[in-house]
């Protein structure tokens, strides 16, 4: 079994994706700052004690939120009452990414939401140097925007991206809608579980499912918009000029967007 670290936990997904892999759960930290997330996880954990009852237990929650749900609180001392080190441990992320995204204000470094991104590289490299000193296998998966094809600044283009992979290596590249999803969403994942040029290799195989189309989500008397031009790298190529879209643009929160209308 592992121990699971989940920060900007969100919906829990990484837990999500274990469980339904059937790997068995020793202990589970989450943490995250929106209530209405919490809120969610308390939820959703309940429901996973019921659906995998040999892979996680009442014992392996009963710490859940034992951590600072502010990731800028987070220090060696909390982690330690987590009892960092001792157990082979995955960490996932997702750090915010407006302040790197081209649908943000491009702030970068600048950006009051980079406070939350320099506490965790502190706290990830903290649990990268115990895990070493202790032995234990360590392993993380982090999600964020894909800075290096931002065509607004060539600062981030190139700086940020730099920055990213030298705090957590080379990342690859996947758009959600490769793999089904109704929306594209591209994203970079850092990660030291397999050589990421390899992974890469073996995901550009894998081809969208046949019939996952947007209208498969749409409610009574709505339709999709028709698709008016091609996808372009690096979104991956699903739509098809003068049919009706098989994946929408990617689901922000700019103010004023008409994009799915």
């Amino acid at each position: 079994g592992v121990t699971v670290y989940e920060l900007y936990g969100g919906m829990a997904s990484g837990l999500d994706m274990l469980l339904k892999r059937r790997c068995k759960i020793n202990k589970y930290y989450y943490c995250d700052s929106s209530d209405e997330s919490r809120a969610v996880v308390s939820r959703r954990l309940k429901q996973y004690l019921n659906d995998y009852p040999t892979q996680i237990d009442k014992e392996a929650i009963e710490r859940v939120f034992l951590l600072p749900q502010d990731v800028t609180q987070l220090s060696e001392t909390s982690l330690a009452r987590s009892d960092l080190g001792q157990t082979p441990t995955i960490l996932f992320a997702g750090p915010e990414c407006q302040p790197f995204s081209t649908a943000g204000k491009l702030r970068a470094f600048n950006d009051y939401r980079h406070n939350a991104l320099t506490s965790f590289v502190d706290i990830f490299n903290h649990m990268k140097d115990t895990f070493a000193l202790t032995g234990m296998p360590f392993g993380y998966l982090i999600e964020n925007v894909n800075m290096q094809h931002n065509w607004k600044s060539p600062s981030i283009r190139q700086d940020v991206f730099y920055a990213f992979c030298a705090a957590f290596g080379k990342p690859v590249c996947l758009d959600a809608a490769q793999f089904g999803a109704r929306s594209h969403r591209v994203r970079n994942w850092f990660q030291n579980l397999v050589d990421p040029t390899l992974l890469a290799d073996v995901l550009s195989d894998i081809g969208r499912p046949p019939n996952h189309l947007v209208r498969d989500v749409m409610g009574p008397n709505r339709y999709p918009v028709i698709c008016n031009q091609p996808d372009r790298h690096p979104f991956y190529p699903c739509n098809t000029v003068g049919q009706p879209l098989a994946a929408w643009p990617t689901f922000t929160t700019k103010l004023r967007s008409d994009a799915f209308l």
